[in-house]
């Protein structure tokens, strides 16, 4: 099949090519003209078309108050990452490290730290 494509594709850029060193000067000026005026207007109604998306896509935001919900989860999100911060960056923290670094050295002092499986030989 990509043999036929390509081959196809020759045949008819060969043929398109002696169509055009056919024609006289004046020919070859008056088709680029119509080319170029009808690719303009393809462009032309394609970005009517993508300008008119974009208003219907803005009409539909704003009529279903998506930019309240959107607006909504950022401020629930700041709202997390500052709880977050806080609670990791807090002065907090440093009297909690201290707590816990007092609390391991006492279990590290402490002489009673066997462990016993069976209570009744511990009596």
């Amino acid at each position: 099949m990509g043999k036929k494509f390509l081959a196809g594709v020759t045949l008819g850029s060969l043929a398109g090519l002696a169509a055009w060193t056919s024609l006289k000067p004046q020919q070859q000026r008056e088709l680029k003209e119509k080319v170029s005026a009808t690719a303009y207007e393809a462009l032309d109604f394609i970005t009517d078309y993508s300008l008119n998306a974009l208003d219907i896509a803005d009409a539909m935001i704003h009529d279903y108050g998506v930019s309240e919900k959107v607006a909504n989860l950022k401020e629930k999100a700041h709202e997390k990452k500052t709880q977050l911060t806080d609670h990791f960056v807090s002065d907090d923290f440093d009297e909690q490290t201290a707590n816990l670094r007092a609390a391991l050295k006492k279990a590290k002092d402490d002489e009673n730290d066997d462990i016993i499986i069976d209570q009744t030989t511990a009596e």
